[in-house]
């Protein structure tokens, strides 16, 4: 059962000497938890300055070959895996975690995408990005706002304006779309994501407009 909470484990791994090995001292109770539980643990550590911790714990899950632990790895516990470089900037490692999860047969989603996109905006591989970029459309695998913004940033950052355009009136067609569909009288449940969604566009543009 619930003997451990994330929060639990986080207050106990932020207690350690930092001598200790964490994955010694909470191994056993991530058997308790599910992957996206693992994932918000992960996360947390990293929000908490644990940056190291967050990545002695994955790297103790990914030695292990018991089911009672390898059922942790996946897209979710991944994903936060390469989140958690940007903060110590290792875009070796990034690319190391995302090449392993194919190897393991876990297919790569716009959240995996989008995080690998942020590392290499971190360590200012600017190239980097755009590659990654097309590998995800190559893919298949289609842009979220988080997608758009990282790239809406790496362009104004870079001075390439015209990219910058080019994407905005991407956005704006979209956001055209969901209010064509809102008028057409979508179901109510799509309505209110749409809805969010247009008020993320528009997040997007202040964000943008900031930088000018």
């Amino acid at each position: 059962g619930a003997a451990h909470s994330v929060e639990s484990l986080l207050e106990m791994i932020a207690g350690l000497p930092a001598h200790q090995d964490c994955a010694a001292a909470v191994g056993p109770a991530l058997q308790q938890l599910d992957s996206s539980a693992l994932a918000a643990l992960m996360k947390e550590l990293g929000r908490a300055g644990l940056f190291k911790r967050s990545v002695e714990l994955f790297d103790f899950l990914r030695r292990q070959t018991s089911p009672e632990y390898t059922h942790l790895l996946d897209i979710y516990t991944y994903t936060t895996a390469i989140a958690v470089c940007s903060a110590s900037q290792q875009l070796q490692r990034a690319l190391d975690l995302m090449a392993e999860m194919r190897a393991r047969g876990i297919t790569c989603n716009v959240h995996t995408y989008s995080a690998l996109m942020n590392v290499c905006i971190k360590c200012n591989e600017v190239g980097l990005v755009q590659q990654v970029y097309k590998q995800m459309i190559q893919e298949g695998c289609t842009p979220n706002l988080v997608t758009y913004n990282t790239l809406i940033y790496l362009y104004v950052k870079t001075g390439q304006w015209q990219e910058a355009i080019k994407l905005l009136d991407k956005l704006e067609e979209e956001a055209s779309e969901l209010r064509a569909e809102l008028k057409d009288g979508a179901q109510v449940s799509d309505k209110a994501r749409q809805a969010d969604e247009v008020g993320d566009l528009l997040f997007v543009l202040v964000n943008l407009a900031r930088k000018l």
